[in-house]
């Protein structure tokens, strides 16, 4: 038998045929070729492969430089150098395609349109966007405008107004919870905009579901508080009273614990409101010591007045007898004509420290006294307190003139 040159005559017909005698012969498995095989119909390039007619073809789809394999661009396989930026895998363009990349630094990065990337690397992982750095999830935590995170969730804001760090929003309008936190109880704290029915918009709902209060805090110090029982604690952290809605404290020594201010002399400062239509409407009572009351203002619904209550019960009094000596009491007290400074009408008055010479009852403060900043701590008077005093001394004029009147 002659020797045969085997040469591949196109790829639609999958035999081998010798060139002399036009027979055709099946290739032994095993075959081994001393020179090259040429594909006659075949891509310079091209990667062989079969086609849909399991004829074994080549074609632009799929190229092999020697050096990368790649999709018109868009898959190569690169492994030439270990330096950051070589690319090792890409989808889309070199210039601008996604590609995944993983230098001698473990340090990967798999980018998006050539605008976007996500990185990857044994301690972070990163996402950007236009080439800058977005987000960063590192293991203290997930940063969001910030590459450093210092908290779990840790997010930075920009500079927009009346755009915050967060927005969560629902798809529906029902009481759904936008923000919840467990706590190792499974019990849950919920934060929702609540439906009202009026064009989609509703409240904004804080919800402790367990047995547990709401607190706030700023500069690491608690300000104010709302109980599971549903009390409003302002300066302070436990309950003052029990069953009283709103308990305020002072801010320290000098400092009112509530200040109410308005800027118009038609409009009041505070309102308060005994909606009760029988008895005698209370509106404020003043305490001191362990809740021992000192006085009211009240309504006196049979009078129809406003009293303003100074606490008499004899349980609450020690009494030594009847006054005296209320003549020279009386003539002690030095009374004057005179104005408020910032006042326009004269009226009778007595002077505060002279007054406390003689009946410091009816005087608060001390005189001459002046607050840190160097200014006046003016005094105060109860005149009320008086009043006892000239009744006496009514009553004994009356005693007086009785005995009198008897005489002539």
């Amino acid at each position: 038998m002659a020797a045969y040159e085997v040469l591949l005559l196109n790829t639609a017909i999958p035999q081998i045929q010798a060139a002399q005698s036009g027979d055709t012969y099946v290739v032994p498995r095993d075959i081994a070729f001393s020179a090259a095989l040429t594909l006659s119909a075949g891509t310079a390039n091209g990667v062989p492969y079969l086609n849909a007619s399991k004829v074994l073809t080549s074609g632009s789809a799929l190229t092999f430089d020697g050096t990368n394999l790649s999709n018109t661009g868009r898959f190569i396989v690169n492994n030439v150098g270990s330096a950051a930026g070589i690319t090792d895998i890409s989808f889309g363009s070199l210039s601008g395609g996604a590609w995944i990349n993983t230098p001698s630094a473990n340090t990967g990065y798999l980018a998006a349109g050539g605008s976007g990337a996500y990185t990857w690397a044994p301690t972070l992982h990163t996402w950007s966007i236009s080439n800058s750095e977005q987000m960063r999830l590192t293991s203290t935590g997930l940063g969001i405008g910030t590459s450093s995170p210092a908290n779990p969730l840790n997010i930075v804001k920009d500079n927009t107004a009346f755009r915050g760090q967060l927005s969560l929003q629902t798809s529906t309008a029902a009481n759904f919870a936008q923000m919840t936190f467990y706590d190792q109880t499974t019990l849950a704290a919920q934060i929702y905009q609540g439906y009202t029915g009026v064009s989609g918009v509703g409240n904004l709902n804080i919800v402790n579901v367990g047995v547990a209060d709401i607190a706030f805090w700023t500069t690491n110090t608690e300000r104010a508080r709302i109980t599971s029982d549903g009390n409003l604690l302002v300066g302070t952290a436990s309950v003052l009273q029990a069953n009283r809605k709103l308990q305020v404290t002072d801010g320290g020594v000098g400092i009112p614990a509530l200040f109410k201010q308005t800027n118009s002399s038609a409009n009041e400062c505070l309102d308060l409101w005994n909606s009760a239509t029988s008895g005698n409407n209370v509106f404020v009572e003043f305490q001191t010591d362990a809740g021992v009351a000192r006085g009211t203002i009240s309504y006196n619904r049979t009078a129809g007045l406003v009293a303003y209550n100074t606490t008499s019960d004899y349980r609450a009094k020690d009494v030594f007898g009847p006054v005296t000596n209320t003549g020279a009491t009386i003539d002690a007290l030095k009374v004057y004509n005179g104005k408020m400074k910032d006042a326009t009408q004269s009226r009778p008055m007595l002077i505060a420290h002279e007054a406390q010479e003689v009946t410091p009852y009816a005087v608060t403060g001390e005189k001459d006294a002046v607050d840190e900043d160097g200014k006046p701590k003016y005094q105060q008077m109860d005149v009320s307190s008086l009043v006892p005093l000239l009744i006496a001394e009514i009553q004994s004029l009356r005693a007086r003139v009785a005995q009198l009147e008897q005489g002539a």
